[in-house]
């Protein structure tokens, strides 16, 4: 478990109110939530725990032929129902180890990138806390990093949990 030797105190005030984490299911997304919950408690923040379901759009399949409609939208409600139980599975287990801490759940759909900066705007978030799986080289190069975007655009801090 990390350590978290975080104190953010301006005139006695505390700073931070509002922490929005995002939350995609993994490991590593669970250890940044637990992460954040910790820093949360530390100043009293609610803590937004964010997951982003893809909508499939790509109008081709495999071989070049267009995918039907009523697949792609069968594929994204899959999709859609599964982020919605691993994002109730996590809020459940962070309220079981953070009981006084307000949590609120945040299913969204759409390009997860785009959709952190947007909510962590439209709700005036004091921070965006992510998760980093460290990709490098081509891997990162070709799939892009969610964190790096969120870095480079977001309007409020950002801390990155590597």
């Amino acid at each position: 478990m990390r350590k978290l030797f975080f104190f953010y105190i301006y005139g006695g005030e505390r700073m931070m109110k509002k922490i929005l984490v995002a939350f995609d299911g993994s490991k590593h997304a669970q250890e940044t939530l637990d992460f954040t919950l910790d820093l949360a408690e530390k100043c009293g923040a609610k803590v937004t725990v964010l997951s982003v379901s893809h909508h499939a759009t790509t109008p081709l399949g495999m071989i070049g032929t267009p995918v039907p409609g009523e697949i792609l939208e069968t594929y994204s409600k899959e999709l859609m129902d599964s982020t919605a139980k691993l994002l109730a599975e996590a809020v459940e287990k962070a309220r079981e180890k953070k009981p006084d801490l307000e949590i609120e759940p945040k299913l969204m759909e759409g390009r997860p990138a785009d959709t952190i900066i947007q909510i962590a705007e439209d709700e005036k978030m004091d921070l965006i806390v992510i998760g980093s799986r460290g990709l490098s080289g081509l891997k990162r190069f070709f799939l892009g990093s969610v964190s790096n975007e969120v870095v480079n655009h977001a309007k409020c801090p950002v801390l990155v949990v590597k």
